[in-house]
């Protein structure tokens, strides 16, 4: 006769800091890891932004429309031109 009994998988993993990552990766591929990301080539880009079209408004923060003038010297400014 034979027994159905299902076996529970057991589970095994090892949490590695970030050096033995590097030094993993240095053994499987011998040069160091990239600092940064490559750039994609500017036809790959272009063709991206045509298919995707807001996918270039994820760069976009706030801070790249911060005014350092102060508003009263903005305000000056725009009173003169009149």
């Amino acid at each position: 006769m034979l027994c159905s009994v299902k076996k529970e998988k057991r589970k095994f993993w090892i949490a590695l800091s970030c050096e033995e990552i590097k030094e993993d990766i240095f053994v499987m591929t011998s040069p160091k890891p990239a600092r940064r990301p490559r750039k994609q080539p500017k036809n790959v880009q272009k063709q991206m932004h045509s298919v995707f079209l807001g996918l270039w408004l994820v760069g976009i923060t706030a801070d790249a429309y911060r005014v350092t003038d102060t508003p009263a010297k903005v305000l000056f400014f725009f009173l003169s031109l009149f």
